[in-house]
């Protein structure tokens, strides 16, 4: 499958999931990524409120509604179906301030130079045809003194998922982000407990066995991502510590060319 190929597959892909908001509550996997990003923030001394947030590739749009409503929130996707949702969910929440905004897939993205403090981009770099285009434009969109949020997923050997582009290793990955002008604050390793029960998915069973995969799935789903994090990592760090992670994200600023 070519590169265009599969971002058109991408978008079929993503424009039916986030046709069904309703999942976002239930999902192990969006609710981690939320929970990563917000441990890694608080880690870094962010300061929410009343700044401007970006997220790429934003789908259900639970990182960015886990914002203070009195930021200006923007958000990009490939599909309209997600676009469609977030107008009617940031007004339902109280946000004054917000846009998002369908991406085409190819070319600059129409948004001013130099205007967010956060820009949130997580598990989205191994989905376009070109990354290093991408961390560019991160850096262009970002304020001077901003920070942007970067999760990529790692130790993907076993289970490629068909819909990314590439694969990466966290020191790869660091050299990439240094080289396109970023300086790391902080980085994350983690999401070890998807290796205690995602298998279940990655081998596409949920969908082989019928009526019993969903009710399996769904009860995976529902009691994973209701744990709260400090759970999760109290797991991660003393009971599942000789497991892989499979995020890796780091928390960087522009640094000097």
């Amino acid at each position: 499958m070519t590169m265009v190929n599969k971002v058109d597959f991408n978008k079929c892909f993503y424009n039916d999931l986030w046709r069904h908001s309703w999942k976002a509550r239930f999902m192990y996997d969006p609710i981690s990524k939320r929970d990563i990003v917000k441990h890694v923030l608080k880690n870094v001394g962010y300061k929410d409120g009343g700044k401007s947030v970006l997220d790429i590739g934003f789908g259900f749009g639970l990182i960015l509604f886990s914002f203070n409503s009195n930021n200006y929130i923007c958000g990009i996707e490939l599909a309209e179906s997600s676009v469609s949702f977030a107008e009617v969910e940031a007004k339902r929440r109280g946000f004054e301030k917000y846009s998002f905004h369908v991406y085409k897939g190819s070319g600059l993205i129409d948004l001013a130079g130099d205007v967010f403090d956060l820009i949130i981009c997580s598990h989205v770099l191994e989905h376009v045809p070109d990354d290093d285009f991408l961390l560019d434009e991160i850096r262009r969109m970002l304020k001077p003194e901003g920070m942007a949020f970067l999760n990529i997923p790692i130790n993907e050997e076993h289970f490629p998922d068909p819909r990314h582009m590439r694969k990466y290793t966290p020191a790869a990955f660091l050299k990439q982000v240094e080289r396109h002008g970023f300086t790391v604050v902080l980085l994350y390793q983690g999401d070890k407990l998807w290796n205690t029960f995602g298998w279940f998915f990655e081998e596409d069973y949920h969908n082989k066995i019928p009526i019993l995969g969903f009710v399996i799935s769904s009860a995976l789903n529902i009691f994973f991502s209701s744990l709260p994090f400090w759970c999760v990592r109290f797991l991660e760090e003393h009971v599942l510590k000789t497991l892989s992670p499979r995020q890796f994200a780091v928390c960087v600023r522009k640094s000097d060319l």
